[in-house]
């Protein structure tokens, strides 16, 4: 099942997030919904582009918001001046259920096993 967020990430500011999530909701950090890390990542991102010009003029972000990388819980990312406008930096990641335990596997850099194929019966 592809994702582009887990809550074991190692991405800026995410295990701030968890903690501030958990202390207003309750819960585990697999109780929260990937949605939660996307509405989160935008309000990251508008911070720093805002910050950066010092402005909320919407030709300006969008003029900051196609020159420059930006970091969230989600990982970098960066909108290209062209008509689709979609994140060029995101990456997602694949996990599966092994041995009970629902883990990374893709990619590489953040896999906790590797994938199973073909796929084992204990999950």
């Amino acid at each position: 099942m592809p994702n582009g967020w887990y809550p074991q990430a190692n991405n800026f500011e995410n295990a701030q997030m968890l903690q501030d999530y958990l202390a207003q909701y309750g819960g585990t950090v697999n109780d929260i919904n990937a949605d939660v890390a996307e509405a989160y990542s935008v309000g990251q991102v508008l911070e720093q582009a805002v910050t950066k010009i010092h402005s909320i003029d919407n030709a300006d972000l969008i003029k900051e918001l196609q020159s420059d990388v930006f970091n969230s819980v989600q990982g970098p990312v960066q909108f290209p001046p062209d008509q689709f406008g979609a994140n060029t930096q995101s990456l997602a990641y694949l996990f599966q259920w092994q041995g009970g335990n629902f883990l990374p596997v893709y990619p590489s850099s953040v896999a906790a096993q590797n994938p199973e194929f073909p796929k084992s019966k204990d999950y």
